[in-house]
C-alpha cells in the first residue's frame, strides 16, 4: 500500500512537471498555483490541456 502511494505521488509530480512545461510552451499563466492542490483540480486542468491540444492539432 505504501509503495502504491509513493508511485502515485511520483506520477502526480511528473504530471505537474509536464503541465508546467506545457504551460510555458503555450504561455499559459497559472494565476492561482493552489489550483493544483487537489486531484480533482488536477484532473480538470489535464482535461483543459487535452482540449487545447486537440484544438491545436486541428489547425
Amino acid at each position: 500500500m505504501k509503495q502504491e502511494h509513493i508511485q502515485l505521488q511520483a506520477k502526480i509530480e511528473k504530471t505537474r512537471e509536464e503541465l508546467n512545461l506545457l504551460a510555458i510552451k503555450y504561455k499559459f499563466n497559472f494565476q492561482h498555483k493552489e489550483m493544483l492542490q487537489t486531484s480533482h483540480d488536477l484532473e480538470q486542468l489535464i482535461l483543459q490541456f487535452l482540449q487545447i491540444r486537440m484544438n491545436l492539432s486541428l489547425d
